[in-house]
């Protein structure tokens, strides 16, 4: 029986060792995970997950162990007040890690211990002045940080309906909370509404603002709007372009937004509750017969991996079963190009971390060891 049992565990190491799925998240307790929204690997190793479910950060080993939680729902330091907005990153003491909250939650930055102990909340003087939110950040060092601000509650009449619109741009922001410096302001039309207070529908086609910053401390944005890469310096200003080999933007046409009216409505009238509201509101939908947007975007986001490349994730207006990637290389070579069922979360050194969709619509997060290039492990994920 020894020697069965010595047996199998080898085998299951080589497994291991070979690619073995990994999913995280228990079945009961504190270790449940049913709505994980953002997962990283830890300066540490481990795999920090926020569970939008129950507003806590849950902790786990790179083989699925449960760890630890912290966080959870409330509006005092350490605790969530907007569970479906928050973004997280590590600081660069990689003791350290730091979380943002979106209008409406608490107004201030936290920044907690991997061990889950609260150092800190830091009140930034901006949020303070209006409808203005944090989208997440990166660490710069020396006390600083880079962070996404987003400004909501601009409306404006159209001829048939009402437009609610933002700003999207990036502040350089000191450990006090005070704004240094505000660059690369991009506005979008989101919304309509036939009423200028509410009642909103989102409008198809809006461009993702995406942005990442490289090891050498340059800002790499862009919005899918063109096949190109900007590389910005911290003030903001344009110091070049990555050109991206990707098909030419296509143009919006009136089929495509029938096929987004018809899609809505069905969408809200699956939803017994929903159908009532749709019925008042929901006729802003014919008054929307151009779009705002000419083009669809080439891509719905990036993220800048360890080998200091591009993953392009395609942008998706169709819902589709699966998505689809590419990875790009620093002078804008194209490494690989695949269509997945799996929607990737982040690409690390030691592991790719992915969500499968279970059949009840959820998110599963799961990794895979590391083997060989970027390129290669992407290609091979099932």
């Amino acid at each position: 029986m020894r020697k069965f049992v010595l047996f199998l565990l080898l085998v299951m190491g080589v497994t291991l060792c070979c690619g073995q799925e990994v999913k995280f998240g228990l079945e009961t307790g504190e270790g449940l995970l049913i709505g994980p929204r953002q997962a990283e690997v830890g300066p540490d190793g481990n795999i920090y997950v926020f569970d939008s479910s129950d507003s806590y950060f849950k902790v786990f080993t790179a083989d699925g162990g449960f760890l630890r939680r912290f966080g959870g729902k409330g509006q005092g330091p350490g605790e969530v007040g907007r569970s479906e907005s928050v973004r997280f990153f590590f600081l660069r003491d990689e003791k350290t890690l730091i979380w943002t909250e979106f209008y409406r939650g608490n107004p201030w930055i936290t920044l907690m211990g991997l061990d889950g102990r609260l150092q800190k909340v830091v009140k930034v003087d901006i949020l303070s002045k209006g409808f203005y939110a944090l989208l997440g950040g990166v660490d710069l060092g020396n006390e600083n940080w880079l962070l996404e601000l987003v400004k909501t509650g601009e409306v404006r009449r159209d001829s048939q309906y009402f437009v609610y619109g933002g700003r999207n741009s990036l502040i350089l922001v000191d450990s006090h909370g005070q704004v240094k410096s505000e660059q690369k302001q991009v506005s979008y039309d989101e919304r309509i509404s036939i009423i200028g207070d509410g009642g909103d529908l989102g409008v198809p086609f809006v461009p993702h603002y995406s942005w990442g910053m490289t090891r050498d401390k340059k800002i790499i944005f862009g919005d899918g709007r063109e096949n190109a890469l900007k590389i910005l310096d911290l003030t903001g200003k344009e110091i070049g372009k990555i050109d991206l080999p990707l098909p030419k933007p296509r143009s919006v046409t009136s089929a495509m937004l029938a096929e987004w009216r018809k899609a809505l409505r069905q969408q809200f009238s699956e939803i017994t509750s929903s159908r009532a509201w749709f019925e008042r509101f929901g006729k802003v939908v014919d008054a929307y017969k151009e779009s705002i947007y000419k083009v669809v975007p080439g891509f719905s986001g990036f993220q800048i991996t360890p080998e200091g490349n591009f993953l392009l994730m395609a942008y998706d207006w169709k819902d589709s079963e699966t998505n689809e990637y590419r990875l790009i290389s620093p002078q804008g070579k194209e490494l690989g190009h695949w269509k997945k069922e799996v929607t990737i979360a982040s690409v690390a050194r030691s592991q790719i971390l992915y969500y499968r969709t279970d059949e009840d619509g959820g998110h599963i997060l799961c990794a895979v060891p590391r083997r060989g290039s970027e390129a290669r492990d992407l290609g091979e994920l099932k």
